[in-house]
């Protein structure tokens, strides 16, 4: 069996990007919630497929500043 998503590296705090949470899901549209409004968030992403209960996932993207609504 096989499972593609995308993993989202989330943080509110710039240095801390890597010690921050990821959130795991399949491929599709998601809603992340309990992300306060109009706050700076550091975001990274990257896609992962599993093969035979084995992860394969590609490397961190480039860092994005995103504001929330």
């Amino acid at each position: 069996a096989t499972d593609d998503g995308l993993a989202i590296n989330i943080s509110f705090i710039d240095r801390l990007l890597s010690q921050s949470r990821a959130v795991f899901f399949c491929l599709g549209i998601k809603k992340i919630s309990s992300l306060s409004k109009k706050k700076k968030y550091y975001v990274q992403v990257r896609t992962y497929k599993t093969v035979s209960k084995v992860n394969y996932c590609s490397s961190w993207s480039g860092k994005k500043t995103v504001v929330t609504k």
